[in-house]
C-alpha cells in the first residue's frame, strides 16, 4: 500500500489557458525518495505545492494511506499535516539567528530531546560555529542548509524540496547530498525533490519522474531515465548530446562524454575536422565538422585547429528518441 497517492491531479492557474500540471498521478511508498525534473515551466514546482496542499488544485484526488486527505480549501494552514516544504526562497526571518530560528522549529519537544537533536541538525546541515549569526549575514548557501534544518526538524512524513541544493558550492553539495541520503533512509522519511540539476539524483532517488508541459513523459530509476530516455527534451536534461536524424519524428546519437577521437584511421571511423577547442579541466572540449554536422567531444588527447581526426562513439551508449 502506498503511504501518499496523487490521482489525476491537474491544476490552471488564473489568466492561463493551458495547465501548470496536467492529469497527472503519482504513488510514493514509504521512504521512497522521488526526483523530478523536467525543462523550465515544465509544471515542477506546481506540482510539489499541490501534493504537499499549499495550493488548491482544480480536479484530482488526494491520499494518506488509502484516506482522503482533506481540500486545501478547508486547511487553516497551508499544507497537509505531516508534510514539509523547502521552498526555494527559504522563508527565515532575517533578524533571527540560526540557533533561536531551529531552537524554535524544535520547540514541542521535551528539553533534553530538543538539545539533543539541535545538536544533530547543526551537525547534519555543517552550520557549526553560525549559531549566533544573524539569518540576513548568511551566505545563499548557509541560509539554504538551515532551511533544511528547519524541515525536518520535526520528523515529516513527506519532505518536499524545490532546488534545495541550488546556492551550495560544489563540496558543501556533494557532502549535504551524502547526509540526506543516510538520513531520509535511516528516518523512512519520504521525498520528493525538484532539481534543475539531475546529476544531484544520482544515488539519492528512488525514481525520477520527467515532466514536460505539465504531464509526466517517462519515470524509472536514475539509470534508466539516463541511459534510456525515451524523448530528446529527456536526454538533453543530463547534458548535451551529438544527435543525428533517424527519420521525420526521432533521433539517435552520443552524449559528449561518448564520443571519442583518434589522430589516425580506424576501421568504420569517419573523419572530422577540428574547428575549436576549449579547456574544460581534465579534458579539452572539442567543437568539430564531421560531413554536415558539427559535434563536440570531450578529450584528454591534445588536437589542433584545422587538424584531421576520427571520430568514434561507444555504441552501448547509443541514445534512440522521439522529438
Amino acid at each position: 500500500m502506498a503511504q501518499f497517492s496523487f490521482k489525476n491531479i491537474s491544476k490552471v492557474y488564473f489568466g492561463e489557458n493551458t495547465p501548470a500540471v496536467n492529469n497527472v498521478s503519482l504513488e510514493l511508498e514509504e521512504g521512497e525518495v522521488v526526483g523530478v525534473i523536467g525543462p523550465s515551466g515544465s509544471g515542477k514546482s506546481t506540482l510539489i505545492k499541490l501534493i504537499g496542499g499549499f495550493i488548491p488544485s482544480d480536479e484530482g484526488e488526494f491520499f494518506y494511506e488509502n484516506k482522503n486527505l482533506p481540500p486545501v480549501e478547508d486547511l487553516l494552514i497551508p499544507g497537509f499535516e505531516g508534510v514539509k516544504y523547502l521552498r526555494q526562497d527559504f522563508k527565515l526571518d532575517p533578524n533571527d539567528t540560526v540557533g533561536r530560528r531551529l531552537k524554535f522549529a524544535l520547540r514541542h519537544y521535551d528539553e533534553d530531546f530538543a538539545e539533543e537533536r539541535y545538536t544533530e541538525l547543526i551537525e547534519l546541515t555543517q552550520l557549526g560555529g553560525f549559531e549566533n549569526k544573524l539569518c540576513k549575514l548568511l551566505s545563499g548557501g548557509q541560509r539554504q542548509r538551515l532551511a533544511l534544518a528547519v524541515s525536518i526538524a520535526e520528523f515529516p512524513e513527506l519532505l518536499l524540496m524545490d532546488e534545495p541544493f541550488s546556492q551550495l558550492d560544489r563540496g558543501n553539495k556533494l557532502r549535504l547530498i551524502n547526509a540526506l541520503r543516510d538520513y531520509l533512509s535511516e528516518n523512512n522519511i519520504s521525498s520528493v525533490i525538484v532539481t534543475h540539476h539531475p546529476e544531484e539524483l544520482f544515488g539519492l532517488a528512488d525514481r525520477i519522474i520527467v515532466l514536460r508541459e505539465g504531464q509526466i513523459i517517462q519515470e524509472g530509476s536514475s539509470n534508466e531515465v539516463y541511459f534510456n530516455p525515451n524523448h530528446k527534451i529527456t536526454a538533453e536534461l543530463f547534458g548535451p548530446v551529438n544527435w543525428f536524424p533517424n527519420g521525420a519524428e526521432k533521433n539517435y546519437g552520443w552524449r559528449w562524454e561518448d564520443t571519442f577521437l583518434y589522430s589516425s584511421s580506424k576501421d568504420g571511423l569517419k573523419e572530422a575536422t577540428v574547428k575549436d577547442l576549449s579547456f574544460a579541466g581534465k579534458t579539452n572540449l572539442y567543437t568539430l565538422k564531421m560531413d554536415e554536422s558539427i559535434l563536440h567531444a570531450y578529450s584528454e588527447k591534445k588536437f589542433a585547429n584545422g587538424q584531421i581526426v576520427w571520430v568514434d562513439f561507444d555504441k552501448s551508449k547509443k541514445l534512440n528518441v522521439r522529438i
